[in-house]
């Protein structure tokens, strides 16, 4: 348990994020994003291509957005405009986590649970609720959660694809506060549409 415990909690922090969903209808799909094609080479007016071949993967993201967490092969995340990591919970972000499958996490699938099942016991975590459904980012199949949480009286909401890629792990994430997440949705979801893997 331990082992799985650190992994879950660099998650937490480093994508500041959970969120929280209300399903009014069980037959209506809650997650709608925009198709994710790998070859969608149109660079949306204001937004730039980015690649980071240490993570095999490129992206077009704002331009007037800022980069942050350059950890190596680790992840990234891309900011409205530079916060302090204090104030990351407090912003939009879309971030790129890729770690190395292991004993303990084998799968994007374990990960996923992995990170989602403690969260109703976490104790500065409240309101959890989450759906999951089968997707495609990259035109390589994942795992799409919508979650919505409150994290120290704060509501936030995330949409993640978690995916296999050759021996990687790879979350693809947008979290927001809450009361934001509809304002930059179109912006996550051109972001998303974009995403490769090379």
């Amino acid at each position: 348990m331990n082992k799985i415990t650190i992994p879950i909690a660099v998650i937490i922090i480093s994508f500041s994020s959970i969120t929280i969903l209300t399903l009014t209808n069980p037959d209506q799909d809650p997650i709608q994003t925009m198709p994710i094609t790998k070859d969608s080479e149109m660079i949306p007016e204001g937004f730039v291509a980015y690649e980071n071949k240490a993570l095999g993967m490129a992206v077009n993201y704002p331009e007037d957005w800022t980069i942050k967490y350059r950890d190596g092969d680790l992840g990234m995340q891309f900011v409205q405009h530079d916060v302090s990591a204090g104030d990351l919970a407090d912003n939009p972000l879309f971030g790129v986590l890729a770690i190395s499958a292991s004993d303990d996490i084998a799968d994007a699938k374990h990960l996923m649970h992995a990170y989602l099942d403690p969260l109703e016991s976490h104790e500065l975590i409240s309101d959890v609720e989450y759906a999951i459904s089968d997707s495609n980012i990259g035109n390589i199949d994942a795992t799409l959660v919508k979650l919505d949480q409150t994290v120290l009286n704060k509501k936030i909401t995330m949409l993640s694809y978690y995916v296999d890629v050759d021996d990687k792990i790879y979350i693809i994430s947008y979290t927001s506060p809450t009361s934001q997440y509809e304002s930059y949705l179109d912006t996550a979801n051109k972001m998303f549409s974009s995403f490769k893997f090379i």
